[in-house]
Order: C-alpha cells, then sequence, then structure tokens
C-alpha cells in the first residue's frame, strides 16, 4: 500500500509540476514558454522511470509486475502524446502583420511606438486568463510596455484590476472604437514594433504570442 501511495504522490507531482513548471522556469530561468514546455516533457519522463521502477520492484508476481508495467506506461505515455499534440500549437506565433496606415492609431488613447496593447472583455474568461498571465510576467520583469485596453466603463475596470491584483497599466474605452481597435474576437493583442504591427486574436493569443512580447 505505502508503494501506492508513493505512485499517487508522484502522479500528483507530475500534474502539479506540469500546471506551474512553465511558468516557474520562464520567470527564474529566463527561457521562453516553447523552451519550458519541452523541459516540462523531459521532467515528466523522468518521473514516469521513476514510478516505473517502482511497479517494477515491488511486484514478486512476474506476470502481475510486466502486466502492471506494460499498462500504466502505455496509458501514461499516451496520455503525454496527446498532450504535447494538442498544446503544442499554443506555443507557436500564430500572428499576422499590418501596417500603420491600415490601423486606426489616431483613435487610441496613450499611443506610444513598441507597445503592445492588450484588448479585453471583462466577462471573457481567456480574456482574465491572459490578463493575469501577463501581469505576472510583468511582475517579474519579463514583459514591458503593455497596455490593458478595457471595453468597460472606468469604475467597472478599476474593479476588475481590484479584484484580480493586477499591476499592469490600464485604459477602457465604453464606444466603438474599441471594436475598431481591436477587431473581432477577444483577447486580442496590437503589439507596435518598430516596422510593423503584428495582431494577435482569440485562440491565437497564446503562450507563442507571449514569447514574441518577452523577445523571444
Amino acid at each position: 500500500m505505502k508503494y501506492l501511495i508513493l505512485i499517487l504522490i508522484l502522479l500528483l507531482t507530475i500534474s502539479n509540476l506540469y500546471l506551474d513548471l512553465k511558468m516557474t522556469a520562464v520567470i527564474y530561468l529566463n527561457v521562453s514558454f516553447q523552451f519550458a514546455f519541452w523541459m516540462v516533457q523531459v521532467i515528466a519522463i523522468i518521473f514516469s522511470c521513476l514510478i516505473y521502477w517502482i511497479l517494477h520492484n515491488i511486484f514478486n508476481n512476474h506476470k502481475l509486475k510486466n502486466t502492471l508495467c506494460i499498462g500504466i506506461s502505455s496509458i501514461y505515455f499516451g496520455g503525454m502524446l496527446l498532450l504535447i499534440m494538442n498544446n503544442f500549437t499554443q506555443y507557436q506565433d500564430n500572428s499576422y502583420t499590418i501596417s500603420e496606415k491600415d490601423y486606426p492609431i489616431e483613435k487610441l488613447p496613450n499611443f506610444e511606438k513598441e507597445s503592445a496593447y492588450i484588448f479585453l472583455l471583462p466577462s471573457c474568461e481567456h480574456c482574465i486568463n491572459t490578463a493575469e498571465r501577463l501581469n505576472e510576467l510583468y511582475q517579474h520583469s519579463k514583459v514591458s510596455r503593455l497596455t490593458l485596453v478595457f471595453y468597460a466603463r472606468k469604475e467597472t475596470a478599476e474593479k476588475f484590476v481590484a479584484s484580480h491584483n493586477l499591476t499592469v497599466p490600464f485604459i477602457n474605452l465604453d464606444n466603438d472604437d474599441f471594436f475598431e481597435l481591436s477587431g473581432s474576437e477577444y483577447p486580442s493583442i496590437i503589439f507596435f514594433d518598430t516596422i510593423s504591427i503584428q495582431v494577435w486574436t482569440g485562440k491565437d493569443v497564446n503562450y507563442g504570442a507571449f514569447d514574441i512580447l518577452m523577445g523571444y
């Protein structure tokens, strides 16, 4: 029983590592999210080998031992392969570029060159997750020159920022300029670099976009 408990603890540890280690590696090891993704996969493989070794050494019944080892290893590695296949696109840069003449810069308050503007709807779950992740990167100086742009009244935007403990600078827009500036999917990131404007919208706002904002 104690070995089974140990296996359970290891599995839970792997789950927690997968959820937390990517951000930890980015912040403290100065690596990209894509690099951190593969690093976590390597750590998960090491843990799975440890679990295999434990299973291989705690059972005297060779038939049971082989069945358990093969079964659990197949499930684990199969699950990890599916996880990699389903999540790898989150680490790709799916942005597109537009020219400054095609973008209504004059309608963007407090515009600054070489800055990123993140357009958010307070009720959008993906927007909330994006704001929180970028805020963590901002607090650790991994990204800078960010501005959150909310489609909301000033009081609503302030309440959202306070409830999620955000420290990234923000502005609010409560008219149709928000939709002209942001596009049709949310969240959206408009990044003004030195020569063009990079745009991410909806599901393309991912770890690949964060890597670009961090300079990777």
